[in-house]
């Protein structure tokens, strides 16, 4: 029986410290596609901030942006909305406090003031100067808030909060309103706290629902994979579920399967394990 394996990428597919796919993952998604089994990318991130070297896999659709924004055999089936109204208040709060926040749609990502420290020293480390580094961010779709125009609220799917003080977010969560959006406080790279703000009933287990009906599939083939909290829902929703070896034990306690690190081949034995290779 054909499988949909629903795949995360930061610390799952892609490993922050190499900044490349482990070449025994590529191997197993090559296998597993090879087999007949369906592979979905299901990512926070927007499209905006997926690389060639993601969308080159031989998947067979993307979940993006938590849910938000799915692909499916290159065609665009959903997309999701925020109230304007979301944005400009969290937006407001954060400004008002200096705490770092990147606004992420499929075109463009706005970034303001600790998250342009964030991108600066993890994703264009290679470069030296500011300059180099900006120019960098902006070749990949990042670009400053200032910039940010009326037209292109429209497409904001996801805000990201990124701070070194994570009493900045615990404040954060006393103001959100709960009952329109989602959120949770992570550790991401370096020192840094991340806070994911999506709509409300928007994240990973409903990006895997959708797929599963658009493509009259069964919930009982359905595999996820991921690390860290915000894949909770997916972990949770899934019939079968892995948790990298890195993870937290407080992720590692929603898994069906804890597999090993993906510093030691990790996604390869999973897929190994479950009979997908």
């Amino acid at each position: 029986m054909n499988k949909y394996v629903f795949i995360d990428v930061d610390g799952t597919i892609f490993n922050p410290k190499t900044r490349k796919i482990p070449s025994s993952t590529l191997k197993a998604l090559n296998k597993a596609h090879e087999n007949g089994h369906h592979l979905f990318i299901t990512t926070g991130r927007p499209l905006s901030n997926i690389p060639e070297s993601i969308t080159s896999l031989p998947v067979d659709g993307l979940i993006l942006s938590c849910g938000a924004y799915i692909i499916i055999d290159q065609k665009l089936v959903y997309e999701g909305a925020y109230d304007r109204d979301i944005i400009d208040n969290v937006s407001a709060y954060l400004i008002k406090r200096n705490i770092g926040f990147a606004l992420e749609g499929p075109k463009k990502n706005y970034l303001y003031g600790e998250a342009v420290d964030f991108f600066k020293q993890y994703v264009a480390l290679e470069y030296e100067s500011d300059e180099e580094k900006m120019n960098f961010l902006k070749s990949i779709n990042m670009c400053l808030y200032v910039d940010i125009k009326e037209d292109d609220y429209k497409d904001i799917l996801k805000i990201t909060a990124l701070t070194l003080n994570r009493d900045n977010l615990e404040g954060l969560m006393k103001i959100l309103d709960f009952s329109r959006v989602s959120s949770f406080i992570d550790i991401e790279k370096g020192n840094f706290y991340k806070s994911e703000i999506t709509p409300k009933g928007v994240n990973k287990a409903t990006g895997i629902e959708f797929v599963l009906n658009y493509c009259h599939a069964n919930h009982e083939d359905s595999i996820g994979i991921g690390d860290s909290l915000n894949d909770l829902e997916m972990i949770d929703y899934v019939n079968t579920s892995v948790v990298m070896g890195q993870a937290t034990d407080e992720v590692k306690a929603h898994a069906d399967i804890v597999t090993d690190t993906i510093d030691n081949d990790g996604f390869y034995k999973a897929f190994e394990l479950l009979g997908l290779i």
